[in-house]
């Protein structure tokens, strides 16, 4: 989760942790760690996050709420 929201905020939010106002998800299968792939998926439209391993399998499901942000990026 920890590296979700690293994510989120240095994408959605331009570096700044406090512009990252909601994070709710949830696990929905094991991610063992360490693991060679992780990605993250976000839908802007939506503000829904999720959470793939290395086979592609979803491991979190979440939705987050961000103050507007100057920079916006792809993960």
């Amino acid at each position: 989760m920890a590296l979700l929201q690293e994510d989120l905020v240095r994408s959605r939010c331009g570096g700044t942790p406090g512009r990252l106002r909601v994070l709710d998800v949830r696990f929905v299968s094991p991610l063992l760690l360490p693991t060679d792939c992780m990605a993250v998926h976000v839908d802007d439209t939506t503000s829904s996050v999720y959470v793939t391993d290395t086979i592609g399998q979803v491991t979190m499901l979440g939705t987050f709420e961000a103050d507007v942000c100057a920079q916006r990026s792809r993960l």
